[in-house]
């Protein structure tokens, strides 16, 4: 059966192999010749088109990025690429150069996508914007705001985050993660690329692609499929998928891209509350199970079961002033089953889901400064379906059969403005209407009852950022020193679960708002060289008018938390750092064609040696009771769960002109107390001790450049730990697997 469906995936995908891949960078597709003029290289490698310019492992977005304004803000982008390939989705590994990123590391393969930032709530990433291309990854807008697909690392150019919230960038709390896919080949009608990866616990995976340009027209085709038993015992997972990517172009400054994206995948012994959309993880153990057997599983007939279609179009054009309009259309569809708790709930959703949006950037002069910027744009999205939850302990029984939507309608303009060349001010506005219900039946009270609800609310949002250039930069791609800030205000509809869906017995106080956020930060980065990148920030975060149940028992705006912390981030390439010193480099003659020990003087000649190292305090505590405490809350000044008071990552990687990549990685993470729900002023004694994670990672590229062998060990020193522990009752911890050695093979064409 899995034998067949891999067949099915390799046909999906079409003729071929996979796919070479051009960076954010190297789309372009252009070099720089001995008369300094820019024209498209001629057939290279994937290797040499990646070294026709230094590309660095991670660093920070523009302040224009196509069409999203990123001034006044604290923003990365980590390139996948630049170290070794990444095997079976591990977010540890592609993180680890970001401050701040929390994951709820479910040993669930790949499957899920769980994170959060600056003390939010990591479950499914809800309270984060996330997107591939800049279209949206979650089922929905906003009533179960779930993700059941992450792309395949493989397939990723580049991720960029965003740490705040930003009016053009959307208005979730967490900021935004974008996973940027790679574009046709422009350089040849045909790449192929396969990566084939195996590794313990019976893992096997294939990731197949293929790319190029005919007359013009650019098209892209990827299969994948990945197979094996988790961790613990009577686990084991399927994940498999395909999609396509054609770009056409319509005239020398416009073109249209059309894409389709399918994923399914199904989980067995990954014990879940498919009604809350909480992961428990494989398990559900005991303090006392944990420390005798990690390894055993109290769920194993849970089961998990998802379908994900995701089809878009991009219309993009470039105006001749510099500006540029991206208009976005998407629908997607999302189909789940599963069965999970003890006596087992079957539950099965249906979401449909589609949007649009127009963006557009434009360039302008004012009082004889150039470099302003306005971007404003119009945003529809909306979607409908079903929820359905029995219980095959009892036939005939009920807990919940409700159709449910949502509805978003939003406006929003942001300009930087030029105060001096060396300093800018960013304002921008946004107006949301935002609409979420349900309708339906649904257990409670001992009995079925009828429901039929919405809310809705118009909500202004703003935002204020500013950036300064102390010291002034030589050029736009080392600036030493920029101070900068932002405050904004961002908000967010009511989940299906907080209230939409509660049963008729349910008393809803009728003054009841969505919750809503007031953000800030303020810090300083630079790129002093090539060689050295940092950031040094303080935010200030206060989610305010969180829904719970009062000690009246009415459903309503309780309780706010207040997040304050600082983040630093440091990269640092020391073969660089010493050429700098010695003054040996770099060498500024021009040259024809990619990098190489040839042209490069200096310790330059062996590549990069970089360390990087990141440090993120937090201090998040229950700031205010809007209504009388209960026992089941947190008491004000209290810690707020899945907030370890600190997180730190290190490591060091070479990089041998994208022949030879080494990373050796530690992720350390202090204590903090799981939690069932995504309620932050919750109570619990769900206790996770402090962690700290060794990681390594190995590639060698060979046979001029068509074939590459790689291996990962994570968890290199074995630790005993875990990082998802649920609060309901004595059980709920989900172990993170012992050491874990993969490896593979890539072979391209």
């Amino acid at each position: 059966m899995r034998r067949a469906s891999f067949l099915t995936t390799i046909l999906m995908a079409g003729l071929a192999a996979m796919f070479s891949a051009n960076s954010a960078e190297i789309e372009r597709g252009l070099y720089t010749d001995q008369t300094g003029k820019l024209e498209t290289p001629p057939r290279m490698s994937e290797t040499d088109l990646r070294n026709l310019t230094l590309l660095k492992s991670a660093g920070f977005l523009d302040e224009v990025e196509a069409t999203y304004l990123y001034s006044g803000q604290s923003t990365y982008y980590v390139d996948p690429n630049a170290q070794p390939p990444i095997i079976n989705q591990n977010t540890r590994l592609l993180f680890a150069k970001v401050p701040g990123v929390f994951l709820e590391q479910e040993e669930a393969q790949g499957i899920r996508f769980s994170h959060s930032r600056r003390g939010l709530p990591p479950n499914f990433s809800r309270f984060s914007k996330n997107m591939i291309d800049g279209f949206p990854l979650n089922a929905d807008f906003a009533g179960a705001r779930t993700n059941y697909y992450i792309p395949e690392f493989f397939g990723v150019a580049q991720v960029q985050l965003a740490q705040n919230a930003s009016v053009i960038s959307g208005s979730s709390f967490g900021g935004l993660v974008n996973f940027v896919s790679y574009q046709p080949a422009g350089d040849q009608a045909l790449r192929v690329k396969n990566y084939f990866t195996m590794g313990q616990d019976d893992y096997f995976a294939d990731f197949l692609t293929a790319s190029g340009t005919v007359d013009d027209v650019g098209y892209l085709v990827y299969g994948q499929y990945a197979t094996g038993a988790g961790y613990q015992e009577n686990t084991d997972f399927v994940r498999q998928g395909g999609g396509f990517k054609v770009k056409v172009p319509i005239d020398e400054s416009s073109s249209l891209t059309l894409g389709l994206i399918h994923f399914k995948f199904r989980a067995n012994g990954f014990s879940f509350n498919n009604q809350a959309n909480l992961v428990f993880g494989g398990g559900g153990l005991t303090p006392a199970e944990f420390a005798a057997n990690p390894r055993q599983n109290n769920f194993p007939n849970d089961f998990e079961e998802a379908n994900r279609d995701l089809a878009t179009i991009l219309y993009s054009l470039d105006f001749e002033s510099g500006g540029r309009l991206e208009w976005r259309s998407w629908f997607s569809y999302t189909d789940v089953e599963g069965e999970g708790f003890t006596p087992s709930r079957v539950t099965q959703q249906y979401v449909y889901y589609p949007g649009m949006e127009a963006r557009v950037v434009m360039p302008f002069e004012l009082f004889g400064l150039a470099g302003n910027e306005l971007a404003f744009g119009l945003l529809a999205q909306g979607s409908s379906g079903t929820i359905s939850q029995t219980n095959t302990v009892t036939p005939g029984f009920i807990a919940r059969d409700m159709d449910r939507y949502d509805l978003n309608v939003a406006a929003y303009a942001e300009s930087r403005f030029r105060v001096t060349p060396r300093w800018s001010i960013t304002p921008g506005v946004r107006l949301e209407y935002a609409e979420v219900g349900a309708e339906g039946q649904a257990f409670g009270g001992g009995a079925l009852t009828n429901v039929r609800r919405s809310f809705d609310e118009v909500v202004p949002l703003f935002y204020m950022g500013t950036e300064f250039d102390v010291i002034e930069a030589e050029t736009a791609f080392e600036r030493p020193l920029i101070a900068y800030g932002n405050v904004t205000r961002s908000y967010r509809p009511f989940t299906y679960d907080e209230v939409p869906q509660l049963p008729a017995t349910a008393s809803i106080h009728g003054g009841i708002d969505f919750p809503s956020a007031y953000q800030a930060e303020i810090g300083v980065r630079g790129s002093p060289a090539r060689w050295f990148d940092y950031n040094l920030n303080g935010y200030w975060l206060l989610p305010d008018d969180q829904v719970g149940i009062s000690s009246a028992g009415q459903v309503t705006n309780v309780a706010s938390t207040r997040h304050r912390g600082f983040e630093v981030f440091t990269l640092l390439d020391i073969f660089g750092l010493i050429d700098e010193i010695s003054e040996a480099g770099p060498n500024l003659t021009p040259r024809v064609g990619p990098r190489s020990p040839e042209t490069e003087i200096g310790l330059a000649r062996y590549g990069c040696l970089g360390i990087y190292g990141n440090f993120t305090y937090q201090d998040h505590i229950v700031d205010s009771l809007l209504q009388p405490p209960t026992p089941a809350w947190q008491a004000v000044n209290a810690p707020i769960s899945y907030s370890p008071s600190w997180i730190a990552k290190a490591g060091i990687e070479y990089n041998w002109f994208e022949r030879v990549k080494f990373l050796f990685g530690v992720t350390a993470v202090g204590h903090y107390v799981g939690i069932d729900a995504n309620q932050m002023f919750l109570a619990s004694t769900a206790d996770v001790p402090a962690y700290t994670v060794f990681d390594l990672s190995a590639e060698y590229t060979f046979a001029r450049d068509h074939a590459s062998a790689f291996i990962q060990v994570t968890n290199l020193f074995d630790e005993d730990y875990f990082a998802l522990r649920r609060s309901r009752g004595p059980a709920g911890i989900s172990p993170e697997p012992e050491r874990n050695v993969s490896g593979g093979i890539r072979l391209s064409f």
